[in-house]
């Protein structure tokens, strides 16, 4: 579950990594799930970002249109910073 936003330098690189470990790794198609929360206050900022950059995996958006990273903060997740990464089992 990665937290992310077009305006963060450091997840453009990490976005990168993440669609290039898809890629090498189908075999854990169906076993393994990436998902990114976009916390960019406009979608589409977010849908043209991932959209130029081919980028794979599943995203969601943080919340309504116009949301910050702060609307992110008061729905209960304890993110002081983007990138922020939280790996499930």
């Amino acid at each position: 579950l990665k937290f992310w936003a077009t305006w963060c330098g450091p997840c453009h690189g990490e976005m990168t990594e993440v669609a290039d470990l898809i890629r090498r790794r189908p075999d854990w198609n169906g076993r393994v799930a990436f998902v990114g929360v976009n916390c960019d206050p406009k979608r589409q900022d977010a849908t043209r970002f991932l959209e130029e950059r081919d980028l794979l995996g599943r995203m969601i958006h943080a919340g309504r249109e116009g949301a910050k990273l702060e609307a992110v903060r008061a729905s209960g997740f304890r993110i002081d910073s983007l990138p922020m990464t939280f790996v499930l089992d």
